[in-house]
C-alpha cells in the first residue's frame, strides 16, 4: 500500500472498531516515512485517543507540528494537554489553531470546554461554542454543550431547551441532550417528560449520570 493508502485505512479500521489493525497500518506509514506529518499526525491521534499511549502520541504530534502545523493537530495535541493537566499549554495550542483556522470547529469546542472547566470563563466559552455552531450548526457538541452551559450556569433554560432538542435531533442517541432535556422537564414539574428522556438516555448509555438538581458553576462538565 501506498502511506496514503495506509494511513486512510487506519482510519477506516479505527472507524468500524478494529483497534489492532488501524495501528498496524499507522505504523506501517509511519515506518514507510517518517517525515510525512499527516502520518505521524494520525498515528498520533490514534496512540492518544485509543491507546492512552500519551507518551508516545506526544512525541508524534509534536514531530507533525514541526514538519506542518495545521489546526488539527494542534487542536489534538491540545487535548492530550489538557487531559493530562497542561491547561495553560492546551490554551496555548487551542488558540494557535484558531489563529490558524478561526473556523476550526474542533479547535472551537475543545477551547470552550478548557475555558468553562478550567478557567471558568463561562462568557468565553459562550462565544466560543456560538462561533463553532455558525462554522456547522449540526454539531451535537456544540449544540449540547451551549445547551448545558445556558441551562446550569447563564440561566437561559429556554434557549437551551431547543439547542438540546436539535442536537437530539441529530443524534437521537445523544445521551448528555436527553438527560438534561429531563432535567429541564423536571424543573418543571411535567415528570411523564422527564422520565421519557431519561429512558432514552439510559438506554443510549447505561453508564450516563443524571444531573443533579442544584448545579453549581464548578460542577458543570462539557462534553468533550
Amino acid at each position: 500500500f501506498h502511506v496514503k493508502g495506509l494511513t486512510s485505512l487506519g482510519v477506516v479500521r479505527e472507524i468500524r472498531g478494529d483497534i489492532e489493525g488501524a495501528e498496524e497500518c499507522f505504523r506501517r506509514a509511519f515506518q514507510a516515512d517518517d517525515a510525512n506529518a499527516e502520518v505521524a499526525a494520525a498515528y498520533a491521534h490514534h496512540l492518544h485517543a485509543f491507546r492512552r499511549d500519551y507518551q508516545s502520541a506526544e512525541a508524534l504530534y509534536k514531530r507533525a507540528l514541526a514538519l506542518n502545523p495545521t489546526a488539527s493537530t494542534l487542536s489534538n495535541y491540545g487535548t492530550l494537554l489538557f487531559a493530562r493537566g497542561n491547561n495553560e499549554e492546551a490554551q496555548a495550542l487551542y488558540k494557535q489553531a484558531i489563529t490558524l483556522d478561526p473556523g476550526h470547529e474542533h479547535s472551537l469546542l475543545n477551547y470552550a470546554t478548557l475555558v468553562a472547566q478550567w478557567g471558568q470563563d463561562f462568557p468565553l466559552a459562550e462565544t466560543l461554542l456560538r462561533r463553532a455552531l455558525e462554522v456547522n450548526p449540526a454539531s451535537v457538541s456544540g449544540l449540547t454543550n451551549l445547551g448545558l452551559l445556558l441551562v446550569h450556569i447563564l440561566g437561559n433554560a429556554v434557549e437551551a431547551e431547543t439547542l438540546l432538542k436539535r442536537a437530539v435531533d441529530v443524534n437521537p442517541s445523544a445521551a448528555p441532550a436527553l438527560l438534561n432535556l429531563g432535567w429541564i422537564y423536571e424543573q418543571r414539574n411535567k415528570e411523564d417528560e422527564a422520565r421519557e428522556m431519561y429512558r432514552r438516555a439510559i438506554l443510549a448509555d447505561p453508564s450516563c449520570r443524571f444531573p443533579m438538581r442544584d448545579r453549581t458553576a464548578s460542577s458543570v462538565k462539557l462534553v468533550r
